[in-house]
């Protein structure tokens, strides 16, 4: 599938796949330094950072966008000491679109520079209209943001996603500025095992 980045420059698979080999082939989960650069988060969306907009989900039978849905029990617990690898590396990020709207999704980092995510979390394939802006949060805890804040430089979804919306195409790579000095991965840690 070629790649299509935040500029809408198309990449074919080939020369992104040949151009990130080592990346792809080499680089290991590591812990990161565990380096803070905390900063309080909780007025990101002016509500509390824990009651920020729900997920939502494309149901396709209907085509129509739905609240996140748990089927069965929900087993789920907060963690409660995001400082500790693999934790430290999920990502609360905010989202801005042209239009004024914000939004919120999560993602890991796999790079030092690099943030797995959604590509429905980037690009709107209805209107095919990405981001305007997103910001990187690692390391989450209440309100703060215990590793720091990194704007998103660019991004890079499939033009499969774009073109069709193919949930298993939904997928997307930010790619953050470093924050004072360093980069949101070697502070919080990668995951890529």
């Amino acid at each position: 599938m070629d790649r299509v980045n935040s500029k809408g420059e198309v990449t074919n698979y080939e020369d992104y796949s040949n151009k990130n080999l080592t990346f792809i082939n080499e680089t290991k989960s590591f812990q990161g330094s565990g380096e803070l650069n905390p900063i309080f988060v909780g007025d990101l969306l002016n509500k509390g950072f824990l009651e920020t907009t729900q997920p939502l989900v494309k149901d396709v039978t209907t085509n129509e966008v739905a609240p996140f849905v748990i089927i069965g029990p929900d087993g789920r617990t907060r963690v409660e000491n995001t400082i500790v690898f693999p934790y430290s590396a999920i990502t609360y990020i905010s989202l801005e679109w042209a239009d004024g709207s914000r939004g919120s999704c999560t993602g890991t980092l796999i790079g030092i520079d690099r943030v797995l995510t959604n590509g429905h979390c980037v690009v709107n394939p209805t209107t095919q209209r990405g981001i305007v802006s997103a910001t990187v949060y690692p390391g989450v805890s209440g309100s703060t943001a215990l590793f720091g804040a990194y704007n998103a430089i660019d991004y890079y979804v499939t033009s499969h996603w774009i073109n069709t919306g193919a949930i298993s195409q939904d997928y997307a790579v930010l790619v953050p500025s470093p924050s004072n000095g360093r980069h949101a991965g070697e502070r919080a840690g990668i995951c890529r095992n």
